[in-house]
Protein backbone atom coordinates (compact mmCIF):
# COMPACT_ATOMS: atom_id res chain seq x y z
CA UNK A 1 0.00 0.00 0.00
CA UNK A 2 1.30 3.25 -0.93
CA UNK A 3 1.18 6.23 1.37
CA UNK A 4 -0.04 9.43 0.17
CA UNK A 5 2.28 12.19 1.17
CA UNK A 6 0.78 15.61 1.59
CA UNK A 7 3.18 18.38 2.41
CA UNK A 8 2.66 19.76 5.87
CA UNK A 9 2.20 23.35 4.71
CA UNK A 10 -0.83 22.26 2.67
CA UNK A 11 -2.54 20.67 5.68
CA UNK A 12 -2.11 23.50 8.13
CA UNK A 13 -2.43 27.11 7.20
CA UNK A 14 0.63 29.09 7.86
CA UNK A 15 0.73 32.11 10.07
CA UNK A 16 1.34 34.28 7.01
CA UNK A 17 -1.84 33.12 5.29
CA UNK A 18 -3.89 33.71 8.47
CA UNK A 19 -2.50 37.21 8.73
CA UNK A 20 -3.29 37.78 5.05
CA UNK A 21 -6.89 36.63 5.54
CA UNK A 22 -7.26 38.95 8.51
CA UNK A 23 -5.94 41.87 6.45
CA UNK A 24 -8.40 41.12 3.66
CA UNK A 25 -11.27 40.86 6.16
CA UNK A 26 -10.21 44.11 7.83
CA UNK A 27 -10.01 45.85 4.44
CA UNK A 28 -13.51 44.63 3.54
CA UNK A 29 -14.85 45.81 6.89
CA UNK A 30 -13.13 49.20 6.48
CA UNK A 31 -14.57 49.54 2.98
CA UNK A 32 -18.07 48.77 4.29
CA UNK A 33 -17.67 51.32 7.09
CA UNK A 34 -16.45 53.91 4.56
CA UNK A 35 -19.45 53.24 2.30
CA UNK A 36 -21.81 53.61 5.27
CA UNK A 37 -20.09 56.85 6.30
CA UNK A 38 -20.28 58.19 2.72
CA UNK A 39 -23.98 57.30 2.54
CA UNK A 40 -24.62 59.09 5.86
CA UNK A 41 -22.64 62.12 4.69
CA UNK A 42 -24.64 62.28 1.43
CA UNK A 43 -27.90 61.97 3.33
CA UNK A 44 -26.88 64.71 5.77
CA UNK A 45 -25.76 66.95 2.89
CA UNK A 46 -29.09 66.42 1.15
CA UNK A 47 -30.94 67.24 4.38
CA UNK A 48 -28.84 70.39 4.89
CA UNK A 49 -29.46 71.43 1.28
CA UNK A 50 -33.19 70.88 1.70
CA UNK A 51 -33.23 72.82 4.97
CA UNK A 52 -31.25 75.62 3.31
CA UNK A 53 -33.65 75.70 0.36
CA UNK A 54 -36.63 75.81 2.72
CA UNK A 55 -35.07 78.63 4.72
CA UNK A 56 -34.25 80.51 1.52
CA UNK A 57 -37.81 80.06 0.26
CA UNK A 58 -39.20 81.27 3.59
CA UNK A 59 -36.87 84.28 3.48
CA UNK A 60 -37.87 85.03 -0.10
CA UNK A 61 -41.56 84.80 0.81
CA UNK A 62 -40.98 87.12 3.76
CA UNK A 63 -39.09 89.53 1.47
CA UNK A 64 -41.92 89.44 -1.09
CA UNK A 65 -44.36 90.22 1.71
CA UNK A 66 -42.13 93.08 2.86
CA UNK A 67 -41.87 94.38 -0.73
CA UNK A 68 -45.64 94.23 -1.17
CA UNK A 69 -46.08 96.10 2.10
CA UNK A 70 -43.46 98.66 1.09
CA UNK A 71 -45.05 99.22 -2.34
CA UNK A 72 -48.46 99.54 -0.71
CA UNK A 73 -47.10 102.26 1.61
CA UNK A 74 -45.54 104.08 -1.36
CA UNK A 75 -48.71 103.98 -3.44
CA UNK A 76 -50.88 105.01 -0.49
CA UNK A 77 -48.73 108.06 0.21
CA UNK A 78 -48.61 109.07 -3.46
CA UNK A 79 -52.34 108.43 -3.97
CA UNK A 80 -53.10 110.83 -1.11
CA UNK A 81 -51.34 113.62 -2.98
CA UNK A 82 -52.79 113.06 -6.47
CA UNK A 83 -55.41 115.49 -7.71
CA UNK A 84 -57.08 113.71 -10.61
CA UNK A 85 -57.97 115.78 -13.67
CA UNK A 86 -61.69 116.23 -14.38
CA UNK A 87 -63.46 113.96 -16.85
CA UNK A 88 -60.86 111.21 -16.63
CA UNK A 89 -61.85 108.34 -18.96
CA UNK A 90 -61.03 104.72 -18.09
CA UNK A 91 -58.22 103.64 -15.80
CA UNK A 92 -55.05 104.62 -17.72
CA UNK A 93 -51.77 103.38 -16.28
CA UNK A 94 -48.60 105.41 -16.16
CA UNK A 95 -45.14 104.28 -15.08
CA UNK A 96 -42.62 106.56 -13.38
CA UNK A 97 -38.97 105.92 -12.56
CA UNK A 98 -38.15 107.50 -9.22
CA UNK A 99 -34.61 108.10 -7.99
CA UNK A 100 -34.35 108.49 -4.23
CA UNK A 101 -31.81 108.81 -1.44
CA UNK A 102 -31.54 106.18 1.32
CA UNK A 103 -33.68 108.49 3.47
CA UNK A 104 -36.50 108.24 0.91
CA UNK A 105 -36.03 111.79 -0.33
CA UNK A 106 -36.99 112.00 -4.02
CA UNK A 107 -34.19 113.28 -6.26
CA UNK A 108 -35.71 112.72 -9.70
CA UNK A 109 -39.00 111.58 -11.27
CA UNK A 110 -39.17 110.50 -14.92
CA UNK A 111 -42.16 109.39 -16.94
CA UNK A 112 -41.32 105.97 -18.44
CA UNK A 113 -44.74 105.09 -19.89
CA UNK A 114 -47.42 107.68 -20.42
CA UNK A 115 -51.03 107.05 -19.55
CA UNK A 116 -52.03 108.87 -22.72
CA UNK A 117 -53.45 111.69 -20.62
CA UNK A 118 -50.85 114.45 -20.13
CA UNK A 119 -52.87 116.04 -17.32
CA UNK A 120 -52.92 112.77 -15.37
CA UNK A 121 -49.19 112.18 -15.98
CA UNK A 122 -48.24 115.62 -14.63
CA UNK A 123 -50.64 115.25 -11.68
CA UNK A 124 -49.00 111.95 -10.69
CA UNK A 125 -45.50 113.39 -11.13
CA UNK A 126 -46.41 116.33 -8.86
CA UNK A 127 -47.86 113.90 -6.31
CA UNK A 128 -44.67 111.80 -6.26
CA UNK A 129 -42.54 114.90 -5.72
CA UNK A 130 -44.92 116.16 -3.03
CA UNK A 131 -44.77 112.75 -1.27
CA UNK A 132 -41.03 113.16 -0.62
CA UNK A 133 -39.63 111.70 1.55
CA UNK A 134 -41.12 108.39 0.50
CA UNK A 135 -41.60 105.62 3.08
CA UNK A 136 -38.65 103.28 3.47
CA UNK A 137 -38.83 99.49 3.76
CA UNK A 138 -38.30 97.98 7.19
CA UNK A 139 -34.92 96.45 7.90
CA UNK A 140 -33.13 97.76 4.82
CA UNK A 141 -32.53 100.91 2.87
CA UNK A 142 -34.73 101.51 -0.16
CA UNK A 143 -33.62 100.81 -3.71
CA UNK A 144 -32.10 103.91 -5.21
CA UNK A 145 -34.21 103.63 -8.36
CA UNK A 146 -37.75 102.28 -8.32
CA UNK A 147 -40.42 102.03 -10.99
CA UNK A 148 -43.91 102.94 -9.81
CA UNK A 149 -46.99 102.04 -11.84
CA UNK A 150 -49.92 104.30 -11.08
CA UNK A 151 -53.53 103.43 -11.84
CA UNK A 152 -56.01 106.14 -10.83
CA UNK A 153 -58.77 103.71 -9.88
CA UNK A 154 -56.63 100.91 -8.46
CA UNK A 155 -58.13 99.31 -5.37
CA UNK A 156 -56.27 100.50 -2.28
CA UNK A 157 -53.99 97.88 -0.72
CA UNK A 158 -55.49 95.93 2.14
Amino acid sequence: MQQLRIPQQDLFPTVASCVEEQKVAAQKQAAQKQQAADARAQKEAAMRAQAGAEAKAAGAERARGDDRSYLAKLKTKIRGNVILPPNLQGNPASVFRVTQLPSGEVIDVRLIKSSGNPQLDSAVERAIRKSSPLPTPEGRSPDRIIDITYLPFEKPPQ
